[in-house]
């Protein structure tokens, strides 16, 4: 009976037997199919895998163990790696996205046009203070520029006691600027020298 309706069927539709053939082919290759998330090289699913699919990859920089590192503090580290890009909404900045400001002059010492690196290290009063803070772990030469400040932070290699003191320390006084910088515009409160230099006192133990 079942050769008949199955000749029958056949007889109808001249493509069964190859259907059933297909069928069974699939069948029995499905025994043996597994997944493979390829873009992991052991071939299993994970959420890091597809991160890293959708996130466009570039060359890591050399400062970023500078900003980053552990026992970092964080609002620091992100102000520190706003300033490395230049990110940070200085006058300079201002200026070229045609804002007109009363003033174009460094907030702290009104002496020369505000950008990045003149507000961390070129201005007279922060870069009296980091000398101070240099002067108070032992240091006595500082940086000329931001430029070379920079290399000297990446270059200190390992997670000894004094290169991640001082790390913190140059992250932690790049916020501080900034923060003071903000402070005089928007709540309209100075701070003298001295009293900067008091913030880090804690750190400095």
């Amino acid at each position: 009976m079942q050769q008949a309706v199955g000749t029958g069927l056949e007889a109808l539709i001249p493509q069964a037997a190859s259907i059933k053939k297909l069928a069974t082919t699939e069948a029995e290759l499905a025994e043996h199919d597994m997944l493979v998330w390829t873009p992991h090289k052991n071939g299993q699913y994970t959420v890091f895998s597809t991160w890293k699919c959708f996130r466009p990859s570039k060359q890591k920089v050399k400062w970023r163990k500078a900003v980053w590192f552990a026992g970092h503090l964080p609002r620091s580290s992100f102000v520190a790696w706003l300033a490395v890009r230049n990110r940070l909404t200085t006058r300079d900045r201002m200026v070229k996205w045609k804002i007109t400001l009363a003033a174009e002059e460094c907030e702290l010492c009104s002496s020369h046009l505000e950008t990045g690196d003149y507000l961390s290290v070129t201005c007279p009063v922060t870069r009296g203070i980091w000398k101070s803070l240099l002067a108070r772990v032992g240091l006595q030469r500082s940086s000329p520029d931001w430029d070379s400040g920079l290399r000297c932070i990446s270059a200190l290699k390992g997670r000894s006691l004094g290169t991640v003191c001082l790390k913190l320390l140059w992250i932690h006084y790049i916020y501080c600027v900034w923060k003071e910088h903000n402070n005089r515009i928007f709540m309209k409160h100075l701070r003298s020298p001295q009293e900067l230099y008091s913030t880090f006192q804690v750190m400095l133990g």
